[in-house]
């Protein structure tokens, strides 16, 4: 069932929940999910801004020999702003939780923050994106990472539309905690596309 509640000021509220199960007479096959979302979205009109919060919580119950309970939650707030003509500004946090209960109990937690503006030029038929994410991660069974990612993308197109040039550049860095040198790499891409239409 998906329930969509309007509010004012072109507001909403989503419930959505979702139920699996499958087994069979055997025995071979016995699990169930379930899954609930609820995402709210408000919109502030004079700054011309849209906040979207969200939280998702999802179980896995695997009931055969070696029995299994993973569990999930997931918090995002996200930030649309379109106050300024052709910019745009996304900011989205992320938090999942995992656990999983078998013949030894393990356990996962996952951050991720991540912020990303693009701007479009006109007439220019130019726009430039910038991406900055950050994701952090902590199982109980191996080492910690953190994940450091810079995204620079541009796209030109002539007003003629027979030219078009693409630049993308990413720089990542993956870092293990404890500090291990044979294990954290450092990653550099520079892609550039030039295409001419005759």
């Amino acid at each position: 069932p998906i329930l969509d509640i309007k509010l004012p000021h072109n507001s909403k509220f989503i419930f959505d929940s979702k139920y699996y199960r499958e087994f069979d007479k055997c025995g071979c096959t016995n699990y169930k999910t379930l899954t609930f979302k609820n995402g709210f979205e408000y919109n502030l009109d004079p700054i011309q801004t849209v906040l979207k919060p969200s939280y998702t919580f999802e179980r896995k119950d695997d009931m055969i020999a070696s029995p299994t309970d993973e569990k999930k939650k997931e918090y995002v707030f996200n930030i649309e702003n379109k106050s300024i003509k052709n910019l745009d500004i996304d900011y989205s946090f992320e938090r999942e939780r995992k656990k999983f209960n078998g013949a030894t109990t393990k356990s996962y937690i996952q951050y991720i923050n991540s912020v990303e503006t693009k701007y479009t030029f006109i007439p220019s038929r130019l726009d430039a994106k910038i991406k900055v994410s950050k994701d952090y991660k902590n199982p109980s069974d191996t080492n910690k990472t953190i994940i450091t990612a810079l995204t620079l993308e541009s796209n030109y197109t002539s007003k003629s539309g027979d030219d078009k040039f693409t630049l993308k550049f990413e720089r990542k860095n993956n870092k293990y905690l404890p500090h291990s040198d044979s294990s954290a790499y450092h990653q550099k891409y520079l892609s550039l596309k030039y295409t001419r239409k005759f």
